[in-house]
């Protein structure tokens, strides 16, 4: 038995007014009206909700309980419909994505402060991991969309737009024995650790290091490189200008810095949510500043 919304706010209407002409001047119908969709109810429940007296109304046994659960359901349908709409601004639900460590140390703070701000309700679950990761959890739904850099996304059924580039740098700690040297090759960097997350063979463009220190996290990446003599493929946002620099960018001939594509990856025919076309935007945005 399929119940109409309407029909149950008359018939808890009638009984708040105890009469049909006041209930029907509430409900803002007339009262023959009221009486038809009173009837239909009971006629589809197969028993009587209201004992008619000439001035007043009163619930029966049945029609009492029914009438209470009645009411229950009013109130969910209308949370219901307060949660849609919320949903269709953006201002409820849940927003998950994913970016690897990089991205998510030049990114994702601020990211978490906007979504905060404007999306008090929001359950938000960033998903950090490499391309691979990134893509399983997006083909299994649990992300909504990701940030890779051009090249690494695997796999089809996927839409790719662009989103914007870092500069690719190579970083050392203040007072590595490369930092200050000019004029270096990629060759001078063999005698030390290369430090990158799983992307790091493929933006090197084959250079293979003597050895490596291959993580996914970001700060332990960093922490890594600022106390030992491993050498960061990273971004050159990281290595602030000035004397209290921790990080220095190394200068070498045959690896400049160089612009790394940042594509956004969405599965095909899937509607992207008003906060991750907000999240989008603001990608888009920051991506540009520190380019």
């Amino acid at each position: 038995m399929a119940f109409d919304l309407r029909h149950l706010r008359h018939v808890t209407v009638l009984e708040d007014a105890g009469n049909f002409s006041r209930a029907a001047e509430v409900i803002g119908i007339t009262q023959p009206a009221l009486s038809r969709s009173v009837a239909a109810l009971e006629s589809d429940l197969g028993f009587s909700l209201f004992e008619r007296a000439p001035s007043r109304v009163l619930p029966t046994v049945m029609g009492a309980d029914f009438l209470r659960e009645a009411r229950r359901l009013l109130v969910q349908a209308s949370q219901l419909e307060a949660d849609a709409r919320a949903l269709a601004a953006g201002e409820g639900g849940t927003l998950s994505f994913g970016m690897g460590p990089l991205l998510a140390s030049l990114l994702l703070p601020d990211l978490l402060v906007l979504l905060a701000e404007r999306f008090p309700r929001l359950r938000v679950t960033p998903f950090m991991g490499s391309a691979e990761e990134m893509m399983v959890a997006l083909s299994e739904r649990r992300i909504e969309m990701c940030l890779l850099a051009q090249g690494l996304f695997l796999g089809g059924g996927i839409v790719t737009q662009p989103a914007g580039q870092i500069l690719a740098a190579l970083l050392v700690r203040a007072g590595h024995p490369l930092a200050g040297c000019r004029g270096l090759m990629l060759k001078d960097l063999e005698p030390y650790p290369l430090a990158t997350g799983s992307y790091g063979g493929r933006l090197l463009g084959g250079h293979e290091p003597q050895s490596t220190i291959v993580c996914e996290n970001f700060h332990i990446l960093r922490e890594a490189v600022l106390g030992s003599d491993a050498v960061w493929l990273s971004s050159r946002s990281l290595a602030p200008r000035g004397d209290e620099a921790c990080l220095v960018e190394l200068d070498v001939l045959d690896y400049p810095p160089r612009p790394i594509e940042i594509v956004l990856v969405r599965m095909e025919q899937r509607t992207p949510s008003q906060a991750g076309l907000e999240v989008e935007a603001e990608i888009r945005h920051r991506l540009a500043r520190l380019a």
